[in-house]
C-alpha cells in the first residue's frame, strides 16, 4: 500500500486548513486501470540474536497500543499525580498532554504541530479530547494596575485596535486568538469524527471580553448534540470561586453543573502585587493582585484544574456510555475565517504564532 509522505514544514505567514483532509484511504490491489501494480514489499530480514545469546530486544510500541488514548491540549506540566493524564493512567488508559511546557515538540503555536493533531482528531487516534486554551489575554486581572493591560474590551472581543497596542501587546493577542481559533477547529473536527469533546474556559461576565464571544464559539455552542456547563470551581477544590463554563459533545457531565459557591465568610490575610500585607473579607482570598509566598501571582496557579473536577471528567469520558447518545450532526457552513483579522495585525494562522 502507498503512503503519502508527511506535509512539509509550513513556512513562515502560510496559512493553515483548520478542517485537514480525509484519511488515506488504501487503494485496490493493482492500482487504477491501466497501470502497473507496485512491486511487492521486501521480505523483512529475521531478527538478529544479540551477541552472546538471548532475545532480540522487543520493539517499542507507541504508549496508546496499550489502551485507548485521550488528548488534553494546553494541558500544563504532565508530571502532576492528580492530574488527567495519571487519573488516564489509573483507568488503564494513555492520555497525551500536549503543551509547551513538556517540549517544544508540543508548542502549540506552531501550525505544523496543529496539521498533525487535526489529522489525528479526523482519523479517530484518540477516544476523548479535552482542551481549556490559555485565557491570559482575556483574563479580568488586567483591569487591576499595576500589571499587563487589557488587550480586549466586551466591545472588541478579538482585541482592541492597532493603534492602542505595544508590538509587545499586539504579539500576546494574536498568539491568544490563534490559539482559541485552532481550539474551535479541532473541536469541530472532533464532532464530525464522532470523538467526544471538552472546551474549558472562564464564564463570560457581562461587560467584559470572553472567548465565548468569538463567532467561531458562538456557533459550537448552537450545534446539535452540543451542551453547556456552568459552574464555580471551588465547589470542586479549588483555592478560589473561579466560575467556569464548558462546552460538551458527547459526555454528560449535568452532575456540575449548577455547582456554585457556598463558602462562608472570613477575613483572609494576603500580601499585594507589592508584597504589602492585606487583608480582606469574602469567601475567599482575592484572586486578583494576590501574591503567593513564593512570590508567584495567585492567577498563576489557579490555572490548574483540582483533582475533584479532574476525577469526574476521566470518569465520564472512560464511561461506555461516552459518546453513545449523540449522534453525528451535519457541520454548519464553516465560520469566518481568521484571516479576518479584525486587529489589522496580519494573518493570525502564521507558522509560529509567539
Amino acid at each position: 500500500m502507498f503512503t503519502p509522505p508527511p506535509p512539509p514544514p509550513a513556512r513562515a505567514g502560510a496559512a493553515i486548513n483548520p478542517f485537514p483532509p480525509p484519511c488515506p484511504v488504501p487503494q485496490p490491489a493493482g492500482g487504477a486501470r491501466g497501470t502497473t501494480p507496485p512491486p511487492p514489499p521486501a521480505q523483512a530480514a529475521p531478527p538478529t540474536t544479540p551477541a552472546g545469546g538471548g532475545q532480540p530486544p522487543a520493539r517499542k510500541r507507541p504508549p496508546h497500543a496499550y489502551g485507548p488514548l485521550a488528548l488534553h491540549l494546553f494541558s500544563g506540566p504532565s508530571t502532576r499525580p492528580d492530574g488527567l493524564r495519571a487519573m488516564f493512567a489509573a483507568k488503564g488508559w494513555a492520555c497525551e498532554d500536549f503543551d509547551i511546557v513538556n517540549g517544544s515538540e508540543q508548542d502549540l503555536s506552531r501550525d505544523d504541530v496543529w496539521t498533525r493533531l487535526l489529522v489525528r482528531i479526523k482519523c479517530r487516534h484518540f477516544r476523548f479530547i479535552v482542551m481549556g486554551p490559555p485565557c491570559s489575554t482575556f483574563s479580568r486581572a488586567r483591569e487591576r494596575q499595576p500589571g499587563p493591560r487589557p488587550l480586549r474590551s466586551f466591545e472588541a472581543p478579538y482585541g482592541l485596535p492597532r493603534e492602542e497596542l505595544t508590538e509587545a501587546e499586539r504579539k500576546d493577542l494574536k498568539l491568544g486568538n490563534f490559539f482559541m481559533l485552532m481550539a474551535a477547529a479541532a473541536f469541530r473536527t472532533a464532532i464530525d469524527a464522532g470523538v467526544p469533546v471538552v472546551f474549558e474556559n472562564p464564564e463570560p461576565v457581562q461587560g467584559y471580553a470572553s472567548a465565548f464571544q468569538f463567532d467561531e464559539w458562538q456557533q459550537i455552542a448552537v450545534m446539535p448534540g452540543v451542551g453547556t456547563i456552568d459552574f464555580d470551581q471551588c465547589s470542586m477544590g479549588a483555592e478560589t470561586a473561579k466560575p467556569t463554563r464548558l462546552l460538551t459533545w458527547g459526555v454528560d457531565l449535568s452532575s456540575i453543573h449548577g455547582r456554585r459557591c457556598d463558602h462562608p465568610h472570613r477575613c483572609w490575610a494576603w500580601s499585594d502585587a507589592q508584597g504589602r500585607p492585606r487583608r480582606s473579607w469574602g469567601p475567599h482570598p482575592p484572586l486578583v493582585g494576590r501574591r503567593r509566598s513564593n512570590g508567584e501571582y495567585a492567577t498563576r496557579a489557579a490555572a490548574a484544574y483540582p483533582a475533584a473536577f479532574n476525577e469526574p471528567l476521566v470518569s465520564t469520558a472512560v464511561s461506555p456510555a461516552a459518546g453513545s447518545h449523540t449522534t453525528r450532526p451535519p457541520r454548519p457552513p464553516p465560520p469566518p475565517g481568521p484571516a479576518a483579522d479584525p486587529l489589522g495585525i496580519g494573518d493570525t494562522q502564521g507558522a509560529q504564532h509567539a
